[in-house]
């Protein structure tokens, strides 16, 4: 595996660091794809208003663009939280040691040859699944709210 060989080289093997750098640059090229053509339909007068206006490029994106496109950055913040959280594999080959392993790698841990003890599997699951049901709840207004504005645009 080229990502296992390559964080091995670096000496980044049980170090979170590892998984973060790998996990962006797979999320990267869809976030960077969406939020560009999010953005282009932005229309261009808003921007030759603000440099009307004194506005610098920075605080244009600051202060107009990302408002506009919460919604956007939302649907993507949660969809990239949901597809991190149930991750297996490469938090499985690069984080062994039990002091740095991830919920889903220590989960399979639960299911051995020689023990299966539903009642841990299930409680292990439990506890995985509230992070993300507390996540959905704290955001499940904006958005649906966000999602029927860009269907009725």
């Amino acid at each position: 595996m080229i990502e296992y060989d390559m964080m091995s080289s670096m000496d980044l093997i049980n170090n979170f660091l590892s998984v973060i750098i790998i996990y962006s640059a797979s999320f990267l090229p869809e976030t960077i794809l969406l939020l560009c053509l999010y953005f282009q339909q932005i229309p261009k007068e808003f921007s030759e208003a603000a440099k009307l206006d004194g506005t610098d490029d920075f605080h244009y994106l600051i202060n107009f663009v990302i408002p506009i496109s919460k919604s956007a950055i939302l649907v993507l913040s949660i969809t990239t939280i949901i597809s991190l959280w149930n991750t297996f594999l490469i938090p499985m080959l690069l984080l062994y040691d039990e002091n740095v392993k991830l919920i889903m790698p220590s989960l399979s841990g639960l299911i051995t040859k020689h023990s299966n003890n539903p009642t841990y599997q299930m409680s292990g699951t439990l506890i995985s699944i509230l992070p993300l049901i507390i996540i959905y709840f704290i955001f499940k207004r904006k958005l649906f709210n966000n999602t029927i504005k860009g269907a009725l645009k």
